[in-house]
């Protein structure tokens, strides 16, 4: 979390693509959390709210936008 947010410039693998973005953090207070930690959660078969149940903190979100790809 703190290394893909600190610059927030990133590179994802998705398959065998690589994509680049901006991370930027959806912390408990941001007004689009519970959406995002619904979808986030149901995608991932409930593992997102079973982990929550062991910790008292509340687990970030990072939220990726795609960066302009720069001509080549």
């Amino acid at each position: 979390f703190h290394n893909a947010t600190a610059g927030g410039r990133v590179e994802v693998n998705v398959g065998t693509e690589r994509f680049r973005v901006t991370a930027t953090p959806v912390l408990s207070g941001d007004p689009d959390y519970p959406r995002l930690w619904t979808l986030c959660d149901q995608k991932n078969a409930g593992r997102y709210s079973a982990y929550q149940t062991l910790t008292n903190r509340r687990i970030p979100i990072i939220r990726l936008s795609p960066r302009p790809t720069s001509p080549r």
